[in-house]
């Protein structure tokens, strides 16, 4: 733990600045710069814990590691922030020259934000735009801000990559606008024609339908939203650790696509001790600041503790002449 906060502080904090003003350093660089992390946390040697756990939170069994790559894309997500809050001139130039459409930029979905992603040239912005489109793939929505979501460009519907100007233009652009309060269902085709004033046949109707998602059609519940809409992007982007947000986002995928690990270490207690509390690693480490105390309560939670546990549930008392 203490060589992990020494990485932070001192290491990382050498090549911050360059990460967040300059264009994304090559695979290459990433991968060399990672390394060297790793062998001043290991000695040198082989490493002794997967990295896809170490870099978890405390919370969820890891040590709060740095992941490169989750690390760059929340400093790169950042820039939309200063972008959106920003009156400076180089704010003001940039959205000129670079970002034309910036707050539409903003509500596309992955899909079509790759391709707006090509068209643009500049190195550094062309990062940021990659980065936006990464935290959008791996964030994951409540259902009710799924309500915020645009209809148009939009992950969550079948226009990807296109919109119905006439539609957008009678005040259906996002998907809470298709939903009906009252009867907490979806607009049916004569209340929508009524309440937008807008000739809609039904293949057009039920295609619209169709294409939203459906854990909404089960929805049953008042959804509770302010007019007019902020979407739920917008609000991401207005959060003041937007960056922080971003790379546990991305943290999050990385847990989920090697292996689960909490849901690992959870069946693992539930398995040898009965019991099993989330939050049990967070106050061992908030109860002292010593690093060898906390390493020694890391491995003994994750190792030892439930190890013991299943040798004494199989029978197994001595080992190699150890009371166990």
């Amino acid at each position: 733990m203490g060589k992990v906060t020494v990485i932070k502080s001192l290491l990382l904090s050498k090549i911050v600045h360059i990460l967040t003003s300059l264009p994304d350093p090559s695979d290459g660089m990433i991968k060399l710069i990672e390394d060297t992390f790793w062998k001043f946390l290991w000695h040198g040697k082989r490493d002794r814990i997967k990295r896809t756990k170490i870099v978890q939170s405390i919370a969820d069994g890891g040590l709060e590691m740095v992941e490169l790559k989750s690390y760059i894309t929340g400093l790169k997500v950042s820039w939309l922030k200063r972008l959106r809050v920003s009156v400076s001139d180089w704010s003001l130039l940039t959205k000129a020259v670079i970002f034309p459409s910036f707050d539409s930029l903003l509500l596309h979905g992955s899909a079509q934000l790759k391709r707006d992603s090509g068209r643009v040239h500049n190195a550094f912005w062309r990062d940021v735009v990659n980065a936006w489109v990464r935290f959008n793939e791996a964030c994951d929505p409540e259902l009710e801000s799924i309500f915020t979501e645009c209809i148009w460009f939009s992950d969550f519907t079948k226009y990807r990559y296109s919109i119905v100007r006439l539609w957008d233009d009678s005040g259906i652009r996002f998907i809470y606008d298709l939903w009906n309060n009252v009867t907490r269902k979806w607009y049916t085709q004569e209340q929508l024609q009524e309440k937008y004033g807008i000739q809609i046949n039904f293949l057009d109707y039920e295609t619209l339908i169709r294409s939203l998602p459906r854990k909404l059609s089960n929805y049953n519940q008042e959804v509770s939203i302010s007019i007019p809409i902020l979407p739920n992007k917008i609000q991401l982007i207005e959060e003041p650790y937007i960056g922080k947000l971003c790379k546990r986002a991305l943290l999050k995928t990385i847990q989920i696509r090697h292996g689960k690990v909490v849901d690992k270490l959870r069946q693992k207690w539930l398995r040898d001790t009965g019991n099993y509390d989330i939050l049990v690693t967070k106050r061992i480490f908030k109860s002292t600041k010593s690093p060898m105390i906390r390493m020694f309560c890391y491995k003994l939670l994750n190792r030892i503790l439930t190890t013991n546990c299943f040798l004494h549930i199989i029978g197994v008392h001595d080992l190699w002449g150890v009371h166990v």
